[in-house]
């Protein structure tokens, strides 16, 4: 029996406060500055979850360290210009159209989809990553996004169908290929359409630091296979972008991206 949301005492211990975890919910919190207003040296976010980790024995993803300086680096948001105008070329949108964007990060790619659509829920697996898109959201009066954490590898998505599902650049993270396509078969509505934008083989050269790499890209055969397994229908492929960066051992080379589109069977 609770009274005014604390249990009565009964032999049950109440609920412990824990001041570590809310003096971290306030310092990681991006609508809260606990930074003096004279204060002449600022710990950037990274420094942040570096002393988040040591004290709670989290261990923050490169997505989540990065999430604050993300949309800085303009090859990304070319990237993203590049696969969404290629959704936009290839499959019909309405203003009807009901959208998950899986792997949305920052919204790069949602945003840009946004105008020809009605609904974007951005589901990702990097809070720090939807926080920095909420922020955008709120700036912007947006309130036809939506965010969402989730991972499709361990949990299903559970909410209305969609009618797309996007994806760029998320499926070489992903070990469980095939788990994730079943996951976005089930959440899409009938004859709901795919879209996924990633790398073809990159020899494992594209990333630096491949700690969080589960694929060096993908023959698009393979994965156009994989879809059909799972379902999907009218799968088709094309070239969405091309990208000169910095890798593996610092070489500068030419990547192309593709963009895998498919129906619900």
């Amino acid at each position: 029996e609770k009274i005014h949301g604390w249990p009565r005492r009964t032999g049950r211990s109440r609920p412990r406060f824990n001041l570590t975890t809310a003096w971290l919910a306030v310092i990681m919190s991006p609508s809260i500055s606990v930074i003096p207003a004279k204060a002449t040296h600022v710990l950037p976010h990274s420094a942040l979850w570096a002393i988040v980790g040591h004290m709670t024995g989290a261990t923050p993803s490169r997505f989540d360290l990065n999430a604050a300086d993300w949309d800085s680096n303009p090859s990304r948001a070319a990237l993203a210009t590049a696969v969404s105008d290629c959704i936009r070329k290839s499959l019909p949108l309405e203003p009807s159209t009901r959208v998950m964007d899986y792997g949305a990060g920052t919204g790069l790619v949602a945003l840009q989809l946004l105008p020809a659509v009605g609904e974007v829920v951005a589901v990702d697996t990097s809070r720090e990553m939807l926080k920095v898109l909420t922020q955008k959201l709120v700036a912007a009066k947006i309130r036809n996004v939506t965010t969402a954490l989730c991972d499709l590898q361990r949990e299903p998505f559970t909410g209305a169908a969609f009618n797309l599902i996007v994806s760029s650049m998320t499926f070489h993270h992903i070990k469980d290929v095939a788990a994730v396509l079943g996951q976005f078969h089930a959440a899409l509505k009938a004859n709901g359409r795919l879209a996924i934008a990633d790398l073809d083989p990159d020899g494992g050269m594209f990333h630096p630091d491949p700690t969080d790499v589960a694929h060096p890209g993908f023959e698009r055969a393979w994965l156009k296979q994989l879809l059909m397994k799972s379902g999907f229908v009218n799968v088709s492929d094309r070239t969405a972008h091309r990208l000169s960066k910095e890798g593996a051992g610092g070489v500068v080379r030419e990547y192309s991206v593709f963009l895998i589109t498919a129906e619900k069977g």
